[in-house]
């Protein structure tokens, strides 16, 4: 079962989910301060299929500004259901206020999350029954975070538009006042498509999504597009071979406002030769002119570089997590340089 491993980082607490399962962490000693924890528990008390079932597809988030943790999954089981938590305090094992927002019959598979000044913004790959697109969806996170009934504007794209990343603020200066979220994903093998998500709450019909913007970057072979399936990333005998998500960027698209400049990075797994590789890029000036202001690939000869992770810290370095895998290496926690050194990546 695929785990969807993902993490968030706060005032003074780490919480990781799997798709099942989360726990809170002190962030200076590690100790365990809740949980392990069934990931529905967030919603205990709350009624409906976002108390009864747990069905994976998990996000947990930080919300930096407003010191606040935000979990989110969907329910997949007609009728579908997208679930938020926000947490009351900065303390992950505190209460939440909580919310089910209805999908009718949209199935909401691979759903991925934003945090922006105006609203909470995801995106889903959309089955209804079959593919029918991405869809972006903003949620009023000011009447959320005050616990009041919030409401949600969505809007669904076509077929040819799949898997897009809402971008979600890593500085502490926020966006400029009322710029537009932005959502990303991959064009073609030269090209990104950058959208414009403008919501008003107050006034529905004045909310837009608009775009797409394309974005032209260096020429790249997607992974396992040759392959009979997207399981083409080799194990140790006797594994299977695993899938490669090689057709879209991965979580998360992180954004920082540098005062002079603007700035999102992402991440992408390539053919790099006969292996894999982790392409990845920053885009600048994404709400005037974007701008492709650097880019790269890296790879390895004898290991797959595949399943990224991308974020910028306040100086403007870049740290590229990535998983390193082939038919004879069984990977560790435990990562080296190519020095054959340990290294350790930290963000603040």
């Amino acid at each position: 079962m695929p785990p969807d491993t993902n993490g968030a980082v706060g005032a003074t607490q780490f919480v990781e989910w799997v798709n099942v399962t989360f726990e809170v962490f002190d962030k200076t000693t590690g100790a365990p301060m809740m949980g392990p924890t069934p990931g529905n528990a967030f919603w205990k008390g709350f009624g409906g299929t976002c108390e009864t079932h747990n069905d994976g597809d998990i996000i947990i988030q930080y919300d930096k500004a407003a010191g606040r943790w935000l979990a989110a999954r969907p329910v997949f089981a007609a009728p579908f259901m997208y679930c938020l938590a926000i947490s009351t305090t900065s303390d992950g094992t505190g209460t939440y206020n909580r919310y089910a927002f209805p999908l009718g019959s949209r199935f909401p598979d691979y759903p991925k999350l934003g945090i922006w000044p105006d609203a909470y913004y995801a995106s889903f790959n959309i089955f209804a029954p079959s593919f029918s697109g991405a869809m972006a969806c903003a949620y009023d996170r000011t009447n959320m975070l005050a616990g009041s009934p919030a409401t949600t504007i969505c809007f669904q794209q076509p077929k040819s538009v799949g898997s897009l990343l809402p971008s979600d603020v890593d500085s502490k200066t926020p966006p400029p006042p009322g710029e537009p979220n932005f959502f990303v994903d991959l064009a073609d093998s030269a090209h990104l498509n950058l959208f414009q998500f403008h919501v008003d709450f107050a006034n529905p019909s004045d909310s837009s999504f608009a775009g797409p913007t394309l974005i032209t970057v260096a020429p790249f072979s997607e992974l396992c597009a040759r392959a009979t399936d997207r399981a083409c990333i080799p194990q140790p005998s006797p594994g299977e071979k695993v899938d490669s998500l090689g057709d879209r960027l991965m979580y998360r698209l992180a954004y920082r406002n540098f005062g002079d400049h603007e700035s999102l990075v992402a991440t992408h797994s390539v053919e790099g030769g006969a292996l894999s590789g982790v392409r990845w890029y920053e885009i600048r000036s994404p709400g005037s002119s974007p701008l492709l202001f650097q880019q790269g690939t890296v790879v390895d000869p004898n290991l797959d570089y595949w399943m990224g992770s991308i974020a910028m810290d306040k100086a403007g370095n870049i740290a590229l997590g990535f998983t390193p895998f082939s038919s004879k290496t069984r990977t560790t926690a435990d990562s080296l340089d190519r020095d054959g050194q340990p290294f350790d990546i930290d963000i603040v």
